[in-house]
């Protein structure tokens, strides 16, 4: 009886052995080609989509070889094997990219911070996509959740009214009227759709605006402006941008969450998709080269607000950051955030940045607000002590 039980311990051992190499030898290969995935997207801040939309496309995609990453090396650490260093030497090699995706201030309390700010020293923005206000939506909750933010200045994208003959609508007068007695101050940008629509970018401000100015960059609709505002003796230069959209219908989205099920061949759905985001892509990048060169010769106070379509991971990111401004979600919130709230493409796309001259107190996604296919955004920013009197270009 024991000389069968001892002989069979070499069976399990071996047979243990062989499941261990079907397992891991796929993993390992699963890791290193994600680790090399991994630093392929990273470099897509520096490639324009022009040149590469394969890089491109990696980049939208580092999210998830970011969590890949983790789950790769939890499993080799808990195997003892020493791939583990794998991922964790990638990821160390993407540290700003991983920043950039899940900020790491875990222990930071912005909301304290922001109770013992001296407020006269500091700033509140709000930045939004609106989505036309659900389509001219004449009782919007919308505009009540604006008085009610406590924002200083507010930056909205897809700003849209009815201007046409029937009354349902909402009107742009109706706006003005409901934001006037917190933001007297406010610069419009919009272009004309059809059947009485309107389609733009808007900012209101509690502070008296000394110019404003809309840029000419690329695009059908009126998409990128700025909006100096005097907050006392400052004057900060506020940037309102909404780059081009991806053009992914409805349709398109449910075919992307349904990709096996839906109909038509592999071959068409894939390049379908591909065509509208390359175009996309290629229309943002030189959006984004005109108004990163903008900023970069603006010497005031600046803060950036707007909706990029783009994830942090992207040439259109690094371009309009540049070497000026700072990502105030990267400064000083936690975890992964996401802005875009519809068919669970859950990326960040709608960013607040700000220049040396202001420093992010706290950041927040305001998840509950659930007006739009996208989330509010929420900073207060503080003064520095580079921040100068009436700054001049």
């Amino acid at each position: 009886m024991m000389k069968n039980e001892d002989s069979s311990k070499p069976v399990k051992s071996r047979f243990r052995q062989i499941i261990s190499k079907v397992v891991n030898y796929p993993m390992l290969i699963a890791t290193v080609l994600t680790a090399l995935c991994m630093l392929l997207a990273a470099t897509t801040r520096f490639v324009p989509p022009s040149t590469s939309m394969l890089i491109t496309f990696m980049g939208m995609g580092f999210p998830l070889l970011l969590l890949m990453s983790v789950i790769f090396a939890a499993y080799w650490i808990i195997k003892l094997r020493w791939y583990a260093l794998i991922p964790i030497i990638t990821m160390i090699l993407c540290n700003d990219e991983v920043c950039d995706t899940v900020a790491p201030h875990f222990l930071y309390n912005g909301e304290k911070a922001a109770a013992t700010l001296d407020k006269s020293k500091s700033l509140k923005v709000l930045s939004y996509n609106v989505r036309l206000f659900n389509f001219y939506d004449k009782n919007t909750p919308v505009l009540d959740y604006i008085n009610h933010s406590g924002a200083d200045v507010v930056c909205l994208q897809e700003f849209g009214y009815y201007d046409g003959s029937k009354s349902k609508f909402l009107r742009r007068q109706k706006i003005i009227d409901a934001l006037q007695d917190n933001y007297p101050y406010f610069h419009i940008s919009q272009s004309q759709l059809q059947m009485h629509g309107t389609y733009g970018i808007a900012t209101f401000s509690k502070y008296p605006i000394s110019e404003r100015k809309e840029l000419e960059i690329k695009s059908r609709y009126k998409s990128a402006m700025y909006t100096d505002i005097k907050v006392k003796n400052k004057t900060i230069r506020v940037y309102n941008v909404h780059l081009e959209s991806n053009k992914l219908s409805t349709h398109d989205k449910q075919m992307v969450n349904n990709f096996a099920s839906s109909s038509g061949s592999m071959n068409q759905k894939v390049g379908l998709i591909s065509d509208k985001l390359s175009e996309a892509y290629k229309m943002r990048e030189q959006q984004a080269d005109a108004i990163g060169a903008n900023i970069e010769q603006c010497k005031k106070a600046i803060i950036l607000c707007g909706d990029l379509n783009d994830v942090p991971v992207s040439y259109v990111y690094n371009t309009l950051k540049g070497s000026k401004l700072s990502d105030s979600f990267s400064e000083v919130s936690s975890g992964y955030g996401y802005t875009y709230n519809e068919n669970f493409f859950y990326f960040r796309i709608d960013h607040i940045m700000h220049n040396e001259q202001l420093d992010a107190v706290d950041f927040r996604i305001r998840k509950k607000v659930k007006y739009s296919d996208h989330y509010p955004i929420v900073v207060r920013l503080k003064w520095t002590d580079t921040m100068t009197d009436e700054s001049q270009d």
